[in-house]
């Protein structure tokens, strides 16, 4: 999923929201910046909530954040990338072939990230139909970051990468700049997907008007199938939270 969908699953799935857990709830996309794999960054959220218990207990909100992304307890990027009502890969790349062969000619995009690249359109209409249920929701992350001298996430989250906190602290910076924060705004979102095909992946000449249009079909697609399926997968990840962590969370 794309950050306001993250941001939302970890607010409903945790009951309340902190600068910490908005942060931790992007972590595990945002770690890709330091070198580490999407795949040790998406798994490192039960071990991560070890750490912070034993060590850094102050931070447990930035573990939880983290834990309802991931794969491994399994977070909301489990139902959307990886597995579905046991169908794999899961929902957003399932309801990326109903568009995948529009968004290749669109964006110039070759086969083999044809279906990669169009199920981060479906998660961009994902984002969308979050910012209508929970407005502005991006400002939490937007109010949070680390700023120069600033240990408010850095020393944390560097004891247990063992990096600098001035890399964590750039980290953050930088990878949000790489995102939209407004589910209103569709032409910025459109914009940065463009940046990001160029940044990436080398690739250029993407049609913008009709990237937004196929952002709009997009939203279309998942807006009926929404909120049952934030609901369902919230629910599984609340059920796993308790058993990992022992945490009495309320079902949403």
């Amino acid at each position: 999923m794309f950050p306001l969908t993250h941001l939302y699953t970890a607010k409903l799935a945790l009951g309340y929201e902190t600068p910490q857990t908005a942060l931790g709830s992007l972590f595990p996309d945002y770690g890709a910046y330091l070198g580490l794999g999407r795949n040790l960054c998406h798994e490192m959220g039960v071990d991560m909530f070890h750490f912070a218990a034993e060590q850094m207990p102050d931070h447990i909100d930035f573990a939880l954040g983290a834990m309802t992304h991931g794969t491994a307890l399994p977070g909301i990027d489990w139902y959307a990338d990886e597995e579905y009502h046991g169908v794999r890969p899961g929902f957003c790349f399932q309801k990326a072939e109903l568009i995948v062969d529009e968004v290749k000619a669109c964006c110039n995009l070759p086969q083999n990230i044809a279906i990669w690249k169009t199920h981060n359109i479906i998660e961009l209409a994902f984002d969308i139909l979050t910012e209508q249920r929970q407005p502005d929701i991006g400002k939490t992350v937007l109010n949070a970051l680390p700023e120069n001298n600033d240990a408010f996430c850095t020393k944390f989250l560097g004891a247990y990468l063992e990096r600098s906190d001035e890399d964590i602290r750039e980290m953050f910076t930088e990878v949000t700049t790489y995102f939209s924060f407004d589910g209103n705004n569709v032409d910025d979102m459109a914009e940065k997907f463009i940046v990001s095909l160029k940044r990436r992946h080398g690739i250029e000449n993407c049609d913008k008007k009709d990237l937004i249009r196929l952002i709009h079909r997009a939203t279309e697609i998942v807006e009926p199938l929404y909120d049952d399926f934030m609901e369902e997968s919230v629910n599984a990840i609340i059920s796993d939270l308790r058993k990992r962590t022992g945490r009495e969370l309320p079902l949403i």
